[in-house]
């Protein structure tokens, strides 16, 4: 019995909110696209979902002409904050991809693409000193079906959520000059 693949977005538009507001953490233009997975599961599907969009990733942060920087990739731990390592500047947009699944050889999966820039806030603004996310675009995903399948439907299918990220930004960024 042949099963069909289905993959059905979560977000139908992008989440925008005003550029203008969002990017003023970054202090003007963003230079620097810092990209992590946050994986459920240690399928081998879940890996390879990750590598694809972190590929495509890099190869648009390029053609941007931004620097890329691979966070690596990290277990999905809850109630541990999300934040990206390494080269995290005032000029760094983070993007998360979410990677959650099920095992056997037919599985649910879920990506979720969050485009954020992190900051932190000062003492004067809270309590105490905290790391601020402030999403700038969001898609999400869901499919089930057979393992091999959900991993070039899922990636080709959040690849392309990246393209028309990257051509966002790159309108929003036309708009601040």
């Amino acid at each position: 019995m042949m099963r069909n693949l289905f993959v059905v977005p979560l977000v139908v538009g992008i989440l925008m909110c005003n550029f203008s507001t969002g990017l003023a953490a970054t202090e003007g233009q963003p230079n620097v696209i810092a990209a992590s997975c946050i994986l459920s599961t240690d399928e081998t599907y879940a890996h390879e979902i990750c590598e694809r969009l972190k590929h495509e990733a890099k190869k648009l942060t390029e053609m941007a002409g931004l620097d890329y920087f691979d966070s690596g990739k990290r277990k999905d731990v809850p109630g541990v904050p999300v934040l990206p390592e390494g080269v995290v500047s005032d000029s760094t947009i983070s993007l998360m991809f979410f990677v959650r699944g099920t095992v056997g050889r037919n599985v649910g999966a879920s990506v979720r693409i969050l485009a954020a820039v992190h900051t932190l806030a000062s003492e004067a603004e809270l309590e105490f000193s905290t790391p601020v996310r402030i999403v700038l675009w969001e898609q999400s995903a869901v499919a089930t079906g057979r393992a091999d399948k959900i991993t070039k439907a899922m990636g080709d299918h959040m690849a392309g959520k990246l393209s028309d990220f990257y051509g966002w930004l790159a309108e929003q960024s036309g708009k601040q000059q």
